[in-house]
């Protein structure tokens, strides 16, 4: 008998689980749209397979599996990517028990891992299933296949028709509601709700290739974040293309709020090889401060039609209705402007200061991560005199008046060179076991 699986059950459970755990594993590496969500699926299912297996082989060597702790701690392993599986394998190879038929030398575990065998009628609808799956994922999630079957389904008169009343959208949230013009398809995909933000990316009908139209609407919620730095990153990109140019930040009104707004203009290029011609475009930025987090509103089309479509976005603007203001949670307060000015000179300057006191450390002054919560520290704890000195009175008093509490950092630290850690993605990297 095989000393890993001997029973239909058992062995078509762990074989089919494998193959979904290695399959789930792929997916969370692929950046296809649909992925994730396939992954989703597909982990938990493999685990109850292998784990469905384990409790199978052991009830058939006359054991008890419910009453066995190192049936519950392979079950716990068993979630682990890799080397979960493998330790239900080597539980089952060594917990032979009493089965009726035994070998006079029991296989070595790569051999019995070897004759794992599954039904192939079994294994086929598995692939199968899993192909539709992630076929079915692909076409509901990619904008490409949207875009067909958008052109496909509209009649050409729907293409060329002037802004209407739309139909009415509310983002996830209910951060903001809109109107969308007729026949221009949304996506609600081109985002990251893990890290706070929410919108639409709306795309106008009967455009191809690299005459594309985009309006997108999106708020963004994290609490360290800033229309300042938005901004800043626009004007001050780390990997700007050749020939870009942009125009300078004026003042805006949007749904009664003030707003600045910023236009680049930049070349599209086609893929190496196309032939596509290149496509002259300007991307128009209009950022709302809002209460907590900020809206930005984006116009993107190429140069010869956007007058166009700029009907379009105005009636978008038109029909955009913020939510209530979010209010600020939290009890930590923001650091003061003058010092957000000295951290900016402090991580734009090419020189590195040393502390000598009291372990000699280098400020990584050329940037890195700064989490989003400063530090607060007791008069016994202050070393500052033996590395700088003796300090005016009133210059420590004033030192120690503002760092006897935590402030709050957000990402007004104007430098390309720095970003903020906010508190929940470090929280998250300690769940996943270290700090990236």
């Amino acid at each position: 008998m095989s000393t890993i699986a001997s029973t239909a059950v058992g062995s078509n459970a762990i074989v089919i689980g494998l193959m979904g755990h290695a399959a789930a594993l792929l997916m969370a590496m692929l950046p296809g749209a649909g992925a994730e969500c396939l992954f989703t699926m597909l982990y938990p299912l493999s685990w109850m397979l292998i784990v469905l297996g384990l409790y199978k082989e052991l009830h058939h060597r006359s054991l008890r599996p419910l009453g066995a702790w190192r049936f519950y701690a392979a079950c716990g392993a068993a979630t682990i990517p890799v080397l979960g599986p493998l330790s239900v394998l080597i539980t089952l190879h060594r917990m032979q028990g009493s089965s009726t038929v035994k070998q006079d030398r029991s296989p070595g575990f790569f051999s019995s891992l070897a004759g794992l065998r599954a039904n192939s009628l079994l294994i086929v609808l598995f692939l199968a299933l899993l192909f539709l799956l992630f076929a079915m994922l692909s076409i509901r999630n990619d904008p490409y296949f949207k875009r067909r079957a958008m052109e496909t389904i509209l009649p050409e008169a729907a293409h060329a028709a002037g802004p209407a009343e739309g139909t009415a959208f509310v983002s996830e949230g209910k951060y903001f509601s809109i109107h969308i013009p007729a026949g221009w398809e949304k996506d609600e995909n081109v985002l990251s709700v893990a890290h706070k933000e929410y919108g639409v990316r709306l795309r106008a009908p009967g455009l191809k290739e690299l005459g594309y139209v985009l309006i997108d609407i999106v708020y963004y919620g994290e609490q360290h974040r800033t229309p300042e730095r938005f901004i800043f990153d626009k004007l001050n990109p780390a990997w700007g293309a050749p020939g870009e140019e942009r125009g300078p930040v004026k003042d805006a009104t949007v749904a009664g709020m003030q707003a600045k707004t910023v236009g680049i203009r930049s070349t599209r290029h086609p893929i190496a090889g196309i032939g596509d011609a290149p496509v002259e475009a300007l991307e128009q930025y209009i950022v709302v401060p809002a209460a907590r987090g900020f809206f930005v509103l984006l116009f993107n089309a190429p140069v010869h039609i956007m007058q166009d479509y700029r009907r379009n976005f105005e009636a978008v603007l038109q029909s955009f209705k913020p939510a209530a203001a979010q209010a600020a949670s939290g009890t930590v307060e923001e650091v003061t402007a003058e010092e957000y000015r000295v951290y900016t000179d402090f991580f734009n300057t090419a020189e590195v200061p040393v502390i000598e006191a009291p372990v000699p450390v280098s400020f990584p002054s050329r940037g890195g991560l700064v989490y989003e919560r400063t530090s607060s520290i007791r008069k016994n704890d202050l070393e500052l005199e033996k590395a700088f000195g003796k300090l005016p009175p009133s210059l420590l008093a004033d030192y120690i008046r503002r760092n006897e509490k935590q402030s709050s950092l957000k990402d007004r630290i104007l430098s390309q060179k720095v970003h903020i850690l906010s508190e929940a993605a470090m929280e998250d990297m300690k769940k996943k076991g270290g700090l990236g």
